[in-house]
């Protein structure tokens, strides 16, 4: 398999030579030898025979810009020099997989291994127990970090003649060295498996990988065996039972024994009652319950020893959800948008198994659906996949009305238009389809070629239709404005700090709206990252304007990070009640070791002058997440896989659906008859829930 390397200099600070991280990781993919570890991308796309993530490279290195380095390539490096072939070695040797994902708290003493790779998986404590299976996080992972530890791999070990190799484990943690290299008094200068040692002499140059490392290399594309099971495991952590309709969702993370004990499957012990589920993983849904009984549940972990201590879930009371009613049973869709066009409801969606662009109209008491783009090229359509994001948007009064509709095609990475006049359809791009990306910097807006295909967020105002969207290959937040039969484009922010812009990545996640002229973009904003491009700082961000002038934008932030609540965005939503525009996001706390999570749902008057953030926990009703919609009255949300929503003036919560939603990436409030409820993608068909 290819693999693609993006290499760059950087100031790295004093005595770092050089970095290297993979692209990503995987796990449970078809063709990994261990379907619980964690595979660095170059080898999980070896393993799988296919590029598990085409948009991004399989490795990333930095250089130091501020080194003595020696160019050559004839090994020949004089004294005072660095080698930069042998540093490029070391660290593609690293982004091959040559690491460990663990990190240390000199504070507490504590180890962390979440995502163990199959380097840490062949790595043996002194007392012959597998790294990876160590209790996580815990003072014993730390202790053993620091520890003598050696490689239990077949072929590293026959490299170093029938000797586990040693890893490098000083007594004092060294963050970026420790673990991730091979030792360096045991393979010290000089030696031919010295260039995966943490340290690099002046001088010295080393053009092999040397034998050990190799046979490394070659142990992690086969499965590391099993370590030995002496006992029971203990009992699993956090467990959270959630309400659900005649049924509760039964959630818990494994026990930190869990790869030591090498459980096998949970059972679930239900009370009253007393009948038990089995399963593999959580969460494990619990069925045929009766509303308004309480139940708690006891959940306990097996291996081939038998079933370990069990430990007991929180109180739940079954609850009815929303009613359902079908608007298309032919579509299974993640994205799903609403507007009210020529006084009909109109549904806007992707279906996300034929590819296609669909609409729903509400005819009387029956909607009616039709195909409108994806499924022919004929009058300016196309045949590409069309699931992705959309938005909708009506121009005009009465019969002059236009419906608007922005979509996105996944294949090309553009933005793509579709207007309808109540009779004919028009298509065509907006944006993605230029001759080149544009430098961030320049003030003369062209189309662009890069990769629109993230989010998009229309308004039309009496300045006429403006739609905003993700630059999702510069991070920055570009807009278009239609005037006549052309565009106008633009970069709203993400490309400065001058004039309260930003220079975070923007746009992940966008809503927009108007409020006569004036118009309302709110989005988030990366400002940090981990090594898997997770969010570890960001904020929510809103820019206004009351005209289509570039110029005329004026920007704050809305909900910024801190040190108890670091990253905000993963979805944003909009609803405007007499007047006053009201803006729903979600938050992550500052969870100490590991990746910020989001689970607290936020929503705030943007209308005033100092928007304060109402912050609302989701309690037993799950982890928050997308879809997001807000109106009047109800915040509606992801909890868990499920819908679930939020009364505004009360805070009260009900379960909206029970049915799986994991994939749903948007949902919109509609009225119908009188009766306001939702449209979203449920059951493999497009449905209306009403409470």
């Amino acid at each position: 398999m290819p693999i693609t390397i993006d290499a760059s200099w950087a100031n790295l600070g004093p005595g770092v030579l050089g970095s290297a991280r993979p692209g990503s990781f995987f796990s449970d993919f078809a063709g990994a030898p261990d379907q619980t570890l964690w595979y660095p991308s170059a080898l999980a796309n070896a393993l799988a025979g296919k590029d598990l993530d085409p948009a991004n490279p399989e490795i990333s290195a930095k250089f130091s810009s501020n080194g003595a380095w020696y160019y050559g390539t004839d090994g020949q490096t004089p004294s005072g020099r660095y080698d930069l072939e042998t540093a490029v070695l070391h660290e593609l040797g690293h982004g091959l997989g040559f690491l460990s994902s663990d990190s240390y708290d000199p504070q507490t003493g504590m180890g962390l291994l979440d995502e163990p790779t199959p380097f840490d998986a062949f790595i043996r404590t002194p007392d012959g127990r597998r790294l990876s299976d160590i209790p996580n996080p815990s003072v014993e992972l730390g202790t053993l970090l620091t520890s003598p530890l050696t490689w239990s791999g077949a072929n590293g070990v026959a490299a170093n003649n029938g000797v586990r190799p040693q890893i490098y484990a000083p007594s004092t943690y060294e963050d970026g060295s420790s673990v991730s290299h091979l030792d360096e008094l045991t393979y010290p200068s000089g030696t031919p498996n010295t260039l995966m040692t943490p340290q690099l002499d002046p001088g010295e140059a080393i053009h092999d990988p040397g034998p050990i490392t190799l046979g490394m290399l070659a142990d992690m594309r086969t499965k590391p065996p099993a370590g030995p099971v002496t006992s029971l495991p203990s009992a699993p952590l956090n467990p959270v039972a959630l309400v659900g309709d005649a049924s509760a969702l039964v959630t818990f993370d494994p026990p930190v024994d869990a790869r030591l004990t090498q459980v096998t499957g949970y059972l679930v012990t239900v009370t009253p009652g007393g009948f038990q589920s089995q399963s593999d993983a959580s969460p494990i849904k619990i069925t045929g319950l009766r509303t308004g009984v309480s139940y708690t549940f006891a959940i306990s972990a097996i291996n081939s020893m038998g079933t370990g201590q069990a430990v007991f879930t929180n109180p739940v009371v079954p609850q009815p959800s929303w009613k359902s009613a079908i608007v298309d049973r032919n579509a299974t869709p993640d994205f799903v948008t609403a507007v009210t066009f020529r006084k009909a409801v109109t549904a806007i969606y992707a279906d996300s198994v034929s590819g296609d662009l669909k609409r729903a109209t509400l005819v009387g008491t029956k909607w009616r659906s039709e195909t409108v783009d994806g499924a022919s090229m004929s009058g300016g359509r196309t045949t590409h996949n069309l699931d992705g994001a959309l938005s909708t948007c009506v121009s005009g009064t009465g019969t002059k009305q236009l419906l608007h509709v922005f979509y996105t095609d996944t294949q090309n990475k553009d933005l793509r238009h579709a207007t309808y006049d109540g009779k004919k359809w028009k298509f065509e791009v907006v944006d993605g389809n230029g001759p080149l990306v544009q430098a961030v910097d320049d003030p003369n807006r062209v189309r662009t070629a890069s990769d629109v295909s993230v989010s998009n967020a229309c308004v039309a105002t009496a300045d006429g239709v403006q739609v905003f969207y993700r630059d999702n290959t510069q991070g920055i937040l570009l807009g278009a404005v239609l005037i006549g039969n052309s565009w106008r484009y633009e970069v709203v922010d993400g490309d400065r700090l001058t004039g309260n812009r930003t220079t975070g990545d923007v746009g992940f996640h966008l809503a927009a709206i108007a409020s006569g002229r004036a118009v309302h973009v709110f989005y988030d904003s990366v400002l940090k990252i981990d090594r898997d491009r997770n969010p570890t700082t960001g904020e929510m961000r809103e820019a206004v304007r009351s005209s289509k002038n570039p110029t005329d934008w004026v920007y704050r932030t809305i909900d910024g990070t801190s040190p108890i609540y670091p990253v905000s965005g993963y979805g944003a939503a909009l609803t405007l009640v007499s007047g006053h525009v009201y803006g729903a996001w979600l938050s992550a706390p500052n969870s100490g070791l590991g990746t910020p999570t989001a689970n607290t749902i936020d929503w705030a008057n943007l209308s005033t002058s100092n928007p304060l953030p109402l912050r609302i926990a989701s309690g037993s009703y799950g982890v928050p997440s997308q879809p997001l919609a807000l109106n009047a009255k109800t915040l509606l949300y992801g909890c868990q896989g499920r819908l679930c929503a939020i009364d505004i003036a009360t805070g009260r919560q009900s379960l909206v659906s029970g049915a799986d939603v994991n994939a749903e990436q948007s949902a919109a409030f509609v009225t119908v008859a009188g009766k306001t409820g939702v449209l979203v993608g449920i059951n493999h068909s497009l449905r209306f829930l009403k409470p």
